[in-house]
């Protein structure tokens, strides 16, 4: 069930409509990353909508090596209960132990994926986020 759950999630991200992260009118949330280290990613978030955003479902990392871009790892955070949420108006920053979520991470550059949930609409698997780091 856990590898259905991940690959669908993983379809969920690879066909999201167009060309780039998701409109701000559907998911009215700022991502930056702040700092990128083999074992920690942390993440400067802004929420400009009026409900409280929360990502719960998952991330997807993948590394860059000869051009080509190769998956290191889909997680899901509810597996290891973890919450990221931000309330209306605010700023937060999300760290990611990646060292514990995907290993320790070798010199290289790296996207993360991440698909989440709007707590006050439900669910909306169409989504995504991402951010671009090197290490």
């Amino acid at each position: 069930m856990k590898k259905l759950f991940l690959l669908v999630l993983a379809l969920l991200m690879l066909c999201s409509c167009g060309d780039g992260e998701t409109s701000m009118e559907l998911l009215p949330l700022e991502m930056s990353l702040k700092s990128a280290s083999e074992s920690t990613v942390v993440v400067s978030v802004k929420n400009l909508g009026e409900n409280r955003l929360e990502i719960i479902d998952g991330a997807s990392l993948y590394k860059t090596e000869n051009k080509e871009e190769k998956c290191v790892g889909d997680i899901r955070f509810c597996d290891y209960k973890l919450e990221y949420a931000v309330l209306p108006g605010q700023e937060a920053e999300w760290v990611f132990d990646v060292e514990k979520l995907f290993g320790k991470l070798p010199n290289g550059e790296y996207r993360m994926i991440f698909g989440g949930f709007d707590y006050e609409v439900g669910y909306n698997g169409n989504w995504w986020k991402e951010i671009e780091f090197v290490i």
